[in-house]
């Protein structure tokens, strides 16, 4: 999962020993005050984009509003390029119900860590997966050059 803040000043004791990292970690201590851990697991890249994300729209009704006008068409463009929609309905429609949850009068980014579960993790991750196949899917030519072949 993701964790929770913490100084990113913490980083100069793990990189004590790596003169190339010590300059970068200086670098952020100066930029970022915080950071968030998360589970090195394949998926944190994943994980970590859409928990800041949702962060960003804690709270903020105008801002969520914004992002879900252009979320409301993924699904249809994941259905446009061959995904069948019993397969992945289930986890657009737990990205967008996490959307509205957190993006309420009142809620707090304990309300995004309350309700990001292992359940709701698996699913968010899935649904990211998803969504950026599409769009490689959709946009081939522009990657076809980064893939090889295989048989």
């Amino acid at each position: 999962a993701v964790g929770p803040p913490v100084p990113v000043a913490d980083l100069k004791v793990q990189y004590a020993e790596n003169p190339d990292f010590k300059q970068k970690v200086e670098f952020l201590v100066d930029r970022f005050q915080h950071m968030r851990r998360a589970r090195p697991d394949g998926s944190c890249f994943y994980r970590s984009y859409l928990f800041a994300i949702f962060e960003q729209m804690v709270g903020d009704k105008e801002r969520a509003l914004a992002f879900r006008e252009r979320q409301k068409d993924a699904l249809e463009f994941c259905l446009s390029v061959g995904y069948e929609r019993m397969a992945i309905e289930d986890f657009f429609d737990d990205f967008m119900e996490l959307l509205d949850a957190v993006s309420v009068e009142g809620a707090t980014r304990a309300t995004l860590e309350d309700l990001w579960t292992d359940e709701k993790d698996r699913y968010l991750v899935c649904w990211a997966r998803v969504l950026t196949s599409a769009y490689l899917k959709r946009h081939e030519q522009d990657f076809a050059c980064f893939l090889t072949a295989h048989s």
